[in-house]
């Protein structure tokens, strides 16, 4: 019951079966990418969005304003829902169209942060303001994203450096201690091009919740308490170094972070005063040469490495031991892109690429075994050709990836080895040029287990030495309407998953398990952008998930409208955003159920363009989120429990972890 990571474990392994919601922030417009060349494009280290993808690209600097977060900003996309671990800078992840968490690939700058380990990677380490773009795949997803992306994928690339100096100085601070200051420069010479971001980012995260004192149904004991050991420290950086010459680029990129954080009591098993510790780097070198061959070909390439220690500390819970120990990993690879245009309407990539990973365990209390570490290596291959048809009307994207997966671990016998051939097809038809196109994708992807699926950990989780990959079919079809005012875009997707793996109780531990049974995910969404006016915008988008699934509101909404108002050199902006979910079970065995929710958000902005004085562009940002301080709901119980129709519950996220009430925000940006 002492095993390194029980504790910690006990609250990341849910993400592989939960998915939520996210507050509001500042704000955004995100607008469908339309792509009819994919070569190499204008950046060597990601690659173009698939012509006919149900794509979001979000651009990170103006969603960035006021006090934004990445997950706030990834909710805000259709299909697109954010788990947190209970308020600001808690471990976050993400699902799409009724996946798990671990079934959405996500990359930074080429690297992939998807853990061999965990499986879900924690979205609130990475820094909003060090990003240019994120890319919301909600279907379609590249071949050269990889084969593991069941659910989505999400792609972030951080911020290039310009032709043009660039300083920029921003601070915040607001509700339960909540503070973040940054700069970041950027300046050119020659060929050469470099930017460096530096960042901060805390909270006491202290804020009050609705306590139900682990009797559901007793209310007697009921109380309002402040969250206990929530806050937490980060600092961030950022680097990229840009060459250019002719045809040929070079890009060097990495994010530097280190974070300590509580980790709040959560029923037996985490106790007061524990503490996790993270450092973690990654480095992403990426080379592109064009327009060879007469313009024909197309040559690049990247390696990557990531290295990540962490320091877990529990002074003991009931049922689970103290526990001192440190995780190590590390991972690298190579890929290579070649893209060989053939005559005036078809294109050929091609993408190979190997990858590793290794995970060490290491217990500092003596006498306490470490839990088991591991280690995979994997080699895949892509390719794709494009087909214009009908004088380039009509769009085809066949694609054939083929994966090899090696897992072992050096303290247990035997190794795990799986191969995964996933292809997939997309369609892209315009109706009407620029103005209407149906888009459709269907393909095959996968999801290996983790190391801790695999090889357990003492106090927490069985080793499965029999678990498969789960692996399935995604595919949606829609169509998209671009006008001068209007956006509009409607899908149907269907997903369909065998192999599961899920979670089976064994007395007090879990175990991995692959679920026999297939199941079906249908859906659709709907996202709209409208702007009936030059100083008004609208947009929204709505869900529905045809299944029960953890995590999974069959119903979720957001609507949002912005106003603006340039005054010469001042500019006045305000949003209203509004946010529902219906109701949805927290756990695989349909027992704590979260009632539905709306949420609401506001805020005000003044920028002050070009101002002598100021050197530069000044903005102020104030903002709020759950306005109406939604933190209880109410669940019938039927039948009547302990002469109890009804129960209040606190507004949470999985696992059953709190969400904040109303909180407020006030941000001071600076720009030269």
């Amino acid at each position: 019951m002492r095993g390194a990571r029980a504790s910690r474990l006990a609250v990341m392994l849910v993400l592989v079966a939960s998915s939520g919601d996210g507050a509001a922030g500042a704000p955004l417009r995100t607008d469908e990418v339309r792509v009819e060349d994919a070569r190499l494009g204008e950046d060597a280290a990601a690659p173009p969005p698939e012509p006919s993808a149900f794509v979001t690209v979000i651009d990170a600097r103006a969603a960035g304003a006021g006090a934004a977060s990445l997950p706030e900003v990834l909710a805000r996309a259709a299909s697109v829902q954010v788990r947190s671990q209970g308020g600001l800078g808690a471990f976050t992840a993400v699902t799409m169209r009724g996946s798990t968490a671990a079934q959405v690939a996500v990359f930074l700058d080429g690297v992939p942060l998807n853990r061999d380990s965990t499986g879900a990677p924690d979205l609130s380490q990475v820094p909003l303001d060090a990003l240019e773009r994120i890319e919301v795949y909600r279907g379609g997803v590249p071949a050269e994203l990889g084969g593991a992306a069941l659910g989505g994928a999400i792609n972030l690339v951080t911020r290039r450096p310009g032709t043009r100096p660039e300083l920029e100085l921003k601070a915040g601070y607001g509700s339960f201690g909540t503070r973040q200051a940054s700069v970041r420069a950027a300046g050119a010479r020659g060929p050469l091009a470099g930017s460096l971001y530096l960042g901060y980012r805390g909270s006491r995260g202290d804020f009050p919740f609705y306590d139900d004192n682990q009797t559901e149904f007793t209310t007697s004991d009921d109380r309002t308490r402040r969250r206990a050991n929530n806050g937490y420290d980060e600092l961030d950086g950022a680097f990229t170094a840009r060459w250019r010459r002719g045809d040929a680029e070079a890009i060097a990129s990495g994010q530097t972070l280190y974070k300590d954080q509580g980790i709040p009591p959560f029923r037996s098993l985490l106790a007061d005063g524990v503490r996790l510790t993270t450092a973690r780097q990654t480095l992403d070198v990426a080379l592109a040469r064009r327009r060879l061959r007469e313009g024909a070909l197309d040559l690049g390439g990247s390696a990557f490495l990531l290295a990540q220690w962490q320091h877990f500390v529990n002074p003991g819970g009931v049922g689970v031991g103290r526990q001192d120990a440190t995780y190590t990993s590390g991972g690298g690879g190579l890929r290579g892109r070649a893209g060989l245009a053939v005559g005036a309407h078809q294109l050929f990539v091609l993408v190979p690429e190997v990858r590793g990973e290794l995970f060490d365990t290491e217990s500092l209390i003596p006498g306490q075994p470490p839990a088991p570490g591991g280690r995979r290596v994997a080699a895949g291959v892509a390719l794709r050709d494009e087909i214009a048809l009908a004088a380039d009307r009509l769009l085809l994207t066949p694609a054939l990836r083929f994966d090899l997966v090696r897992t072992w671990s050096p303290t247990v016998a035997g190794a795990h080895l799986e191969s995964y051939f996933s292809p997939r097809l997309g369609v892209r038809g315009e109706l009407q040029p620029q103005v209407l196109a149906l888009k459709a994708n269907a393909g095959l992807y996968y999801r290996p287990p983790t190391f801790f699926e695999l090889f357990g950990s003492p106090g927490l989780m069985l080793p499965a030495a029999g678990l498969v990959g789960e692996h399935g079919l995604s595919a949606d079809l829609g169509a998209v309407l671009t006008t001068a005012r209007l956006t509009a875009e409607v899908a149907g997707f269907v997903r369909r998953v065998q192999d599961l793996i899920a979670y089976e109780r064994r007395l007090l531990l879990l175990q991995a398990a692959n679920d026999p049974r297939v199941r079906v995910v249908p859906g659709i969404e709907l996202a709209v952008q409208a702007r009936p006016h030059r100083a008004v915008a609208l947009s929204g988008h709505y869900a529905y998930t045809a299944a029960d699934l953890p995590g999974q509101p069959r119903h979720q909404a957001l609507g949002r409208v912005e106003l603006e108002r340039p005054r010469g050199r001042v500019r006045p902006a305000a949003f209203y955003e509004a946010d529902l979910a219906s109701s949805d079970y927290l756990d695989l065995g349909r027992e704590r159920l979260m009632p539905g929710r709306l949420l609401h958000a506001a805020g005000v902005r003044l920028s002050l363009r070009g101002v002598r004085a100021l050197g530069g562009d000044a903005r102020l940002t104030l903002e709020g989120r759950n306005l109406a301080d939604v933190r209880t709901g109410t669940v019938a119980l039927a039948p009547a429990t302990s002469g109890l129709t009804q129960t209040p519950v606190a507004i949470a996220d999985f696992f059953g972890y709190p969400l904040p009430g109303r909180s407020l925000f006030a941000t001071l940006e600076w720009r030269y």
